[in-house]
């Protein structure tokens, strides 16, 4: 951690008021936090930034642990350049907390236009391109008669999953692996804890929900071996608070600023603990700017 001039210092406790107080110890930086995570936490034109739950998360957590908190998003694809991905990340941002979730989108969607294009490989494309392009307009995704369509397909043709169980698990640990060479960066994983909520059947729900134990289970595993804190449940949690119309985008499948702010309790009592475990970790590695406190400016 770099040290400062004490006016410098003086300077940035004044204006963000990030003062110790015991012997001049002084951060020259907020706790930083890398939320690997999905669409979901990006800006559309339903939701602004400032209403996405990482960012309601960051004066929760700011308040609860006194100090700044800064927390940046990244999507994150289970794909072999993850970890490389992951690696670069880490270089640029410095998180002192890093919270890696295994997204249910990647391994329980069924997804058609998925399935189209294999199937059909390059002939496919033009097709499963058009249907993508329709699930992401608002006015027709939001359109009764659309939504009805979509689930019939999906009901009909079972859809291709983007990742296997096994890669997700696979992929995550690669990516576990490369964090945990960083000894100050304190690491959270999660798996999902449902699955995707589309409408099909029994079956269906069997079929998704198997494939999401794989990939906890597996975590579970891991994180035992590796000592890393996990989070993830046996029993799914209940989908009919996530999926009510007012806490959904127009796509009936992002979250709407709504359905962000019905999240943050949930995840801040999540990243709370190990949020603390990272200041444990960052005032460890601290080095006290000067001997004496430093006193306050009238």
């Amino acid at each position: 951690m770099r040290r400062l001039s004490r006016s410098v210092i003086e300077d940035e406790c004044t204006r963000e008021g990030r003062l110790d107080g015991v012997r001049g110890t002084v951060y020259a930086r907020p706790v930083k936090i890398l939320w690997v995570g999905n669409s979901n936490d990006r800006p559309s034109a339903e939701v602004a930034e400032g209403q996405l739950r990482h960012k309601l998360l960051e004066p929760r957590l700011a308040d609860a642990i006194g100090e700044p908190v800064e927390i940046t998003s990244r999507p994150l694809w289970p794909t072999t350049e993850a970890a490389t991905i992951m690696g670069g990340w880490l270089e640029r941002f410095e998180p002192d907390l890093v919270y890696l979730k295994a997204n249910a989108f990647w391994f329980t969607h069924e997804s058609v236009p998925l399935r189209i294009e294999r199937m059909l490989g390059p002939l496919g494309r033009p097709c499963a391109g058009a249907s993508l392009k329709a699930n992401s307009t608002g006015w027709l995704a939001h359109n009764t008669a659309f939504r009805s369509a979509r689930d019939f397909a999906r009901r009909r043709i079972q859809g291709s999953y983007h990742f296997e169980p096994d890669e997700v698990v696979q992929r995550l640990s690669e990516c576990i692996r490369v964090i945990l060479q960083n000894e100050t960066t304190h690491l959270l994983v999660a798996s999902a804890f449902r699955s995707t909520a589309q409408s099909l059947d029994e079956e269906g729900r069997q079929r998704r929900e198997a494939r999401r134990l794989r990939v906890h289970r597996g975590l579970q595993a891991l994180c035992n071996e590796l000592h890393v804190d996990y989070l993830g449940v046996d029993q799914p949690q209940d989908i009919t608070q996530p999926t009510l119309e007012d806490h959904l985008q127009s796509d009936q499948f992002h979250r709407a600023a709504r359905g962000h702010a019905a999240d943050v309790d949930k995840k801040f009592a999540l990243l709370l603990p190990a949020c603390q475990k990272a200041m444990e970790h960052r005032r460890g590695d601290a080095k006290p700017v000067d001997s004496q406190p430093l006193a306050p400016r009238p």
